[in-house]
């Protein structure tokens, strides 16, 4: 099985995320080198950082890295705690899941425009007389 089992006992954050087998060929067909400087070789908290506020698009979809790049790091989450805790072996089309959800991510709600500040006006109501209607 794939050496998400070595971390068990060890949990590192980077290697799981980042430098593992199945993390790295996932974030090397992505793109994430053209994208982000030193990608491999941040810090944890420097990597989420830069690569969660990257707006650049990888080419390969229409979808910004920074959206990408989450839902990466959420798939090979779940993918981890899966061949952990099921003993289910890592699928082979991460990266293609991590696009779908993505894009589904991006096109229903990653798009919402900031709403604009609410505006006051003074409104005054005065009783009808009595046969109005």
């Amino acid at each position: 099985m794939h050496d998400v089992l070595a971390v068990v006992r060890g949990f590192r954050p980077l290697h799981v995320l980042r430098d593992c087998r199945v993390a790295k060929q996932l974030w090397d067909e992505a793109g994430a080198t053209n994208l982000v400087p030193n990608f491999y070789n941040m810090e944890l908290c420097t990597w989420l950082k830069s690569n969660s506020t990257c707006s650049k698009n990888p080419g390969i979809d229409t979808l910004p890295w920074k959206i990408l790049f989450t839902v990466g790091i959420w798939n090979l989450r779940l993918m981890r705690n899966k061949a952990v805790f099921k003993e289910l072996a890592p699928g082979h089309n991460i990266l293609q899941a991590t696009r779908h959800m993505a894009a589904e991510y991006y096109f229903c709600a990653g798009k919402v425009k900031t709403i604009q500040p609410r505006q006051e006006a003074a409104y005054q109501w005065e009783k009808p007389d009595i046969n109005w209607f």
